[in-house]
């Protein structure tokens, strides 16, 4: 029996065309906005928090992702 494993990159950095930001910085942007407040950050990577909340760009949808994992306040009733 033969096995054939292929890798195809979607996507590079470069070509991506999504705008990138720190969790840090996305937060700043709604934290008023939207009257949220990160209690618990569940949803980063607890080994290593200060790499994954303040120096790796992500993608507006991937932090709206680890936001919602993670146990928040908010002010503000929609």
């Amino acid at each position: 029996m033969t096995v054939e494993i292929r890798t195809e990159i979607l996507y590079t950095p470069e070509e991506d065309d999504t705008e990138r930001k720190t969790s840090q910085e996305w937060y700043a942007e709604i934290k008023e906005r939207e009257g949220v407040e990160i209690l618990d950050p569940d949803g980063w990577d607890r080994t290593n928090f200060m790499y994954s909340f303040h120096e790796e760009r992500v993608a507006e949808d991937e932090f709206r992702k680890r936001l919602s994992l993670s146990t928040c306040k908010f002010e503000k009733i929609y």
